[in-house]
């Protein structure tokens, strides 16, 4: 069993961590935010809120699909926090679009498969 010196190591490495990979998509949606005048703080809160979950996971990505530097993955990371509020609506919008026409896609295969086809 662990001792709790060893529990609070682990926890503030984990921590640590944690705050290394979230801050550089902190700061693009922080400097995206500060861009943008007339935003309420709510809508503040929101895109900051976006910016650094899209970007945590698309700095993942980049980084496991092309191997690259971490200041570059960190780079990529800043960038999509900076645009990823402002793509979200379109975003959206393209997969429930996407999602609309799965079903009638889905049935037109199923129905092309039947005993007599």
């Amino acid at each position: 069993m662990a001792t709790p010196e060893q529990l609070l190591h682990d926890l503030l490495a984990a921590t640590r961590d944690f705050a290394a990979s979230a801050l550089p998509p902190a700061a693009g949606s922080a400097v995206s935010a500060w861009l943008k005048p007339g935003l309420s703080w709510g809508a503040r809160l929101q895109q900051f809120a976006v910016g650094i979950v899209v970007s945590y996971y698309v700095m993942a990505a980049v980084q496991a699909v092309m191997d690259l530097d971490p200041f570059i993955a960190n780079a990529a990371g800043f960038s999509a926090g900076l645009i990823a509020f402002d793509l979200l609506p379109k975003l959206r919008a393209s997969l429930l679009e996407a999602a609309g026409d799965l079903l009638p896609r889905l049935t037109a295969i199923f129905r092309r498969k039947g005993p007599d086809a």
